[in-house]
């Protein structure tokens, strides 16, 4: 799948806990939750797992990687400092909820711009007004090419 031109803010349910739908909705370029990524991706769970949330988008060409800098020192237990610095390229993002106490949260960095689907939040937002625990940033392959 080549990268969407544009990317669309895609609001959960109020109440619901289906922004792992939502992001993956955002990661392929739709402009909302269908009954395939419903079904695919809530599998009966009140939430979605991450492992259908990678396998749905991995079906639509994109990877999900680990890009991460090192700049500082190996601690003595093999600890060390990452920092990620938003950049072009599309990312979900783990966060820590402001909804639900001790919960976990996914919005989507598009490269420009946080789509957040928290139906509360404006289309975009900054990326200050959040709590980032996870990053996985998105590659998208062009299938059409050949080898």
């Amino acid at each position: 799948m080549l990268r969407p031109n544009v990317f669309y803010t895609v609001k959960q349910p109020l109440g619901s806990k289906l922004c792992g739908a939502c992001v993956a909705a955002m990661a392929v370029g739709r402009k909302d939750i269908d009954e395939e990524i419903t079904l695919t991706l809530h599998d009966g769970m009140p939430y979605v797992r991450t492992r259908h949330l990678l396998e749905y988008i991995g079906r639509h060409g994109i990877l999900c990687g680990l890009l991460l800098t090192n700049r500082g020192e190996v601690d003595a237990d093999m600890s060390i400092d990452l920092t990620w610095q938003p950049f072009e390229f599309p990312a979900i993002l783990v966060v820590e909820s402001q909804t639900f106490k001790d919960g976990k949260h996914l919005i989507f960095w598009d490269g420009n711009n946080i789509r957040d689907p928290n139906p509360k939040e404006p289309e975009t937002s900054d990326l200050s007004e959040y709590v980032v625990l996870d990053i996985m940033p998105l590659t998208y392959i062009d299938e059409s090419k050949e080898p």
